[in-house]
């Protein structure tokens, strides 16, 4: 079974954000961009990937990259998605207010659980497409790629293979190229924050008499 770090968020929620890191991280990797998005109306989760990653001293990784056949990697896909489909009835927050954010492997993770399940979105970072995913026209999540254009670990032209392929099965997609290697920089922690807004939100008080 999968574990998550969890924030919850300050009533009424307006939606949740699942976290999925990268290779060699864990939980706690992604989970600085909390404070960067700065939205505390949001449930937000950080999925710890289930197996742990050879050569490092708390690294996990969904699937074995070591290996040519990609071991794991089915039932990383199934233990993944079922989280997420228990996933509303903790936090009383649909799917569809759900957005999935994945870095690297999580990134490649996250475009798995967008073709299986009816998310709200998908924010795409230094990722890369499984040549065995093949997308259903019945999911078009709206959804954020950023990668970087000098990425020495999984080349830029990943990137817009993933926005290609996210546009041709209908789904809308935005490429956003930024002058940085593998990792998150700042503009694209501001162009995630601006998806993040415009997909869920904020509640909005209303003013009273």
């Amino acid at each position: 079974m999968l574990t998550a770090r969890h924030r919850p968020a300050i009533a009424p929620a307006a939606g949740q954000v699942v976290l999925l890191h990268g290779f060699g991280a864990n939980a706690e990797d992604l989970l600085g961009l909390d404070a960067e998005f700065a939205r505390p109306d949001l449930d937000l989760w950080s999925v710890e990937a289930p197996l742990t990653c050879p050569g490092t001293e708390a690294g996990r990784m969904w699937y074995d990259l070591y290996q040519t056949d990609w071991p794991g990697l089915s039932e990383a896909i199934a233990a993944l998605k079922a989280w997420l489909l228990a996933l509303p009835a903790q936090t009383q927050q649909p799917l569809s207010s759900t957005l999935l954010l994945g870095f690297s492997q999580g990134a490649a993770m996250t475009l798995e659980m967008g073709a299986l399940l009816p998310v709200k979105g998908l924010m795409i970072c230094s990722g890369y497409w499984h040549p065995s995913l093949e997308w259903p026209k019945a999911l078009t999540p709206t959804a954020i790629v950023t990668h970087g254009t000098i990425d020495p670990v999984v080349p830029f032209a990943a990137g817009e293979e993933i926005h290609q392929r996210l546009q041709a099965a209908g789904c809308q997609s935005q490429l956003l190229p930024t002058q940085s290697g593998h990792w998150i920089d700042r503009p694209a922690i501001a162009a995630l924050r601006d998806f993040l807004n415009q997909q869920l939100p904020p509640h909005t008080a209303v003013a009273s008499d």
